[in-house]
């Protein structure tokens, strides 16, 4: 109303004077062109756009605006012409002007004036844009990772300021850095946006991704989005060099007194503890008590005791190598029994029988290991597995005589050698003299001690030892073998890990056609051989093996229950894979999802140990694992 009274007086200056206003300049339109056949709103922009004044004869001298302005392109007339301001006209563009480039024409109140070559009509398709995306499966919590979105042009014109919206994240928290800056992308074009996310939680990130654009002739706005999905797992790396000589491959991984122990080191006189978070690191400096008189080593400990459990290559009758010449990594583990934590360490020999075993409740940083006393006698060549039940340790040795019987030898409370029993050779455990004869895995459950090797599988309730292997038919494929007596890993084992979850009880096995991964459901009933089958089979390629239609993942090496999440890991040479139950009661290849990256975001191929540990009431996931070629690191997963 202001802008129309002060246009009115303006009006009545210049009726009153003898100069009139000057003509209309147009000086441009927005938007610059239209398509034909389309009706576009258009501003026309410029000035002198001055309404006229008229002075109304019998109506008492009253002077009225007059809006008579009239716009062409070239000698097209624009319809639906409109007074906006002394600057400014609205009109329309009608569908039937023709392809071409335009002069703009008005003619107002005061005269006509002309600009040339502002406008076009086109006639070809309006630029279109669409997107996709690619992100990775898995992300960790805290590493930056990108998401490589291309945007696209499939229309005929050009697309103008193509930039990055405001993306939306659905799931956990997480940071979106979108890419800077504009750019134009030509009528079958294509651009690359990076987009940098790091996510703060785990869980299931789904990203939607804008982007924002006009077309080149009519100013159209232009849109486009894509939306991907991340499992992000907080995989953290805790170690990447416990022991920090860049050679050690291996390390056991489990809890002992409230904190993580690793070890031991690849010359065996070292393990390592920290924080349930990785922090604190400390070096344990290990020493094992001579048994005087029963020792193979001819070297004189010092007083605290051989400072090694030896390792491959160590120098007979030195400090290099264990009390009884140990020459070879064996068995590193803690266990409690009567609300006591210990200890319990078994070295290798390559070529002898292995005498003692070693036991502490020590839990400072200069733990003294006693012996006890195992002559299992035969061809035992060290230790494989052990588990505790009730107030007895059960060990699973390592035969390496050829006759492919390893012994089970139960040693009760208070753990010496006064108090080992007798060993057992379970026939069915027996592998018929094919390598090595080893107890792979050992799993006490509901009272009852599972064992299980490439022979087969037993268990024992303290009475008798009844047969469980397995009688479907796809445990007919060949178990793996091995020649080796020592410093194993799990790719070196038929049975890795066993582990019981949601009501059942689940075995890890390698064949030599592939991995295989088996459930017994019949729990709390012991398992026999036909309550055993076969799980998360293959929908593609060899149903009879377990690699979630994978057949780069040919050895199983993890398979770890916390409360929550069943957890299996595969060794592969492109990086290492975990799945994690999505399932109470996981039976089906659909029942489990990728979690965390491949190589855990940190190029590792290999597991060499993965254990369930609960530190103040919350589980983890930790797992020991390497790269072709340097040290052991040790990672942390919050399921």
């Amino acid at each position: 109303m202001r802008r129309r009274s002060a246009l009115l007086a303006c009006a009545l200056a210049c009726a009153r004077t003898s100069a009139p206003p000057p003509p209309p300049a147009p000086a441009a339109v927005d938007p610059p062109g239209s398509y034909f056949g389309q009706p576009t709103l258009v501003r026309l922009r410029g000035a002198g756009f001055t309404l006229g004044a008229v002075q109304q004869l019998g109506g008492g001298g009253h002077i009225a605006l007059q809006e008579d302005f009239r716009a062409f392109l070239g000698t097209a007339p624009l319809q639906d012409v409109r007074w906006v301001d002394s600057s400014t006209l609205l009109a329309t563009v009608p569908a039937s002007v023709p392809p071409g480039t335009y002069a703009l024409s008005v003619q107002g109140p005061y005269g006509n004036g002309t600009v040339d070559g502002v406008f076009r009509v086109v006639d070809a398709l309006p630029a279109s844009l669409g997107a996709s995306a690619t992100a990775p499966a898995e992300a960790n919590v805290g590493p930056e990772f990108t998401v490589s979105q291309t945007i696209s042009n499939s229309g005929g014109m050009t697309a103008l300021q193509v930039a990055a919206g405001t993306p939306f994240v659905l799931g956990p928290a997480a940071t979106v850095q979108a890419p800077a800056g504009m750019t134009d992308i030509p009528a079958g074009g294509n651009q690359v946006f990076s987009w940098r996310i790091v996510a703060s939680a785990a869980g299931s990130l789904q990203l939607t991704l804008p982007v924002t654009g006009v077309d080149e002739v009519d100013h159209r706005a232009l849109t486009a989005q894509s939306t991907v999905t991340v499992t992000i797992a907080d995989a953290a790396l805790l170690a990447q060099d416990p022991f920090a000589d860049g050679t050690t491959a291996f390390s056991y991984v489990f809890a002992y007194a409230g904190r993580v122990y690793l070890g031991p080191s690849r010359d065996g006189t070292r393990a390592v503890r920290m924080q349930p978070d990785g922090t604190g690191v400390e070096t344990v400096q290990l020493a094992f008590q001579p048994d005087p008189g029963k020792n193979q080593n001819l070297a004189t400990p010092p007083a605290a005791g051989f400072p090694s459990l030896g390792y491959i290559g160590c120098a007979a009758d030195t400090l290099q190598c264990g009390p009884d010449n140990e020459d070879g990594r064996g068995l590193f583990i803690a266990f409690s029994s009567s609300g006591t934590e210990r200890l319990f360490a078994v070295g290798g020999r390559q070529a002898s029988i292995i005498k003692h075993g070693y036991v502490t409740s020590d839990t400072n940083a200069v733990p003294s290991f006693s012996p006890i006393g195992e002559n299992v006698g035969g061809g035992v060549r060290g230790a494989s597995s052990a588990v505790a039940i009730g107030a007895t340790l059960y060990v699973g040795t390592v035969d390496g005589s050829g006759s492919g019987q390893p012994a089970i030898l139960p040693i009760a409370q208070p753990f010496d050698t006064s108090h080992v029993g007798t060993a057992v050779f379970p026939n069915d455990l027996n592998n018929g003299g094919s390598g090595t004869g080893l107890v792979d895995a050992m799993l006490g459950l509901n009272g009852v001690l599972y064992a299980a090797n490439d022979g087969g599988c037993v268990r024992y309730d303290g009475v008798a030892w009844t047969a469980c292997t397995p009688s479907a038919s796809q445990w007919g494929l060949p178990p793996v073998t091995t020649s080796k007596v020592t410093d194993f890993v799990p790719a070196d084992k038929a049975v890795p890990q066993m582990a019981a979850f949601g009501g059942n009880l689940y075995m890890a096995r390698n064949t030599t056609s592939g991995p295989q991964l088996w459930i017994c459901s019949t729990l709390p009933t012991p398992c026999g051989p036909p309550d055993w089958a076969l799980a998360a089979a293959n929908g593609t390629g060899n149903a009879n093996l377990s690699q979630f239609d994978d057949p780069t993942l040919n050895t199983v090496s993890l398979l770890v229950a916390t409360s929550q999440h069943l957890y299996v890991g595969y060794d592969a040479p492109s990086g290492l894979v975990l799945y994690r139950s999505t399932n109470a009661s996981p039976s089906l290849s659909s029942h489990f999802a990728r979690w965390a990256p491949a190589g855990l975001g940190a190029g590792m191929t290999q597991i060499v140990d993965g254990q369930a540990l609960t530190f103040a009431g919350n589980d983890y996931l930790y797992v020991a694992a390497n790269a072709p070629s340097g040290a052991v690191q040790i990672f942390r997963l919050v399921p």
